[in-house]
């Protein structure tokens, strides 16, 4: 804090008014007395006001610089997202691709089981047939067999 006479007070008057603007103390005196004192009105400290004012742009820079990294990153992630979405569109087409697969070769195997099935049956019907007309044959070789030479 500064002092100053009142002489040369009233002669710097604009002067010493510039110095409160930038936030400076001026004690006037008379006689060496101090009698006044010039200081920045209430509310209006420069110095203050612009540290204010460089403190938040520099927080408008730090944040613009944040935002930026953040787009940047989500449109990383959009992007890992729309690979793994696209990959995930190739997996389900193939995985529907093998379960009709599976399903064709289910119906095949069933087609073809019961072909088997039924040449199974044919076949133990053929059996049953033929073990019936060897009883047919043992029977009539038994009937024949029981006939005079005149019979036959």
């Amino acid at each position: 804090m500064r002092r100053i006479g009142s002489y040369e007070a009233k002669t710097n008057l604009p002067r010493l008014l510039d110095e409160v603007a930038r936030g400076e103390t001026v004690t006037i005196t008379k006689h060496g007395v101090p009698v006044a004192v010039l200081a920045p009105a209430a509310g209006s400290d420069p110095a203050g006001v612009r540290e204010a004012i460089a403190g938040l742009r520099a927080r408008e820079a730090a944040t613009a610089g944040d935002l930026a990294e953040r787009k940047n990153a989500l449109a990383e992630c959009e992007s890992r997202l729309d690979a793994a979405k696209t990959g995930l569109r190739a997996l389900n087409d193939r995985t529907i691709s093998l379960v009709q697969s599976a399903a064709e070769r289910q119906t095949e195997q069933d087609r073809r089981k019961g072909r088997v099935e039924s040449l199974n049956g044919r076949s133990l019907h053929a059996e049953e047939e033929n073990a019936a007309y060897q009883q047919d044959m043992v029977r009539l070789d038994g009937v024949i067999a029981g006939l005079t030479a005149g019979d036959r």
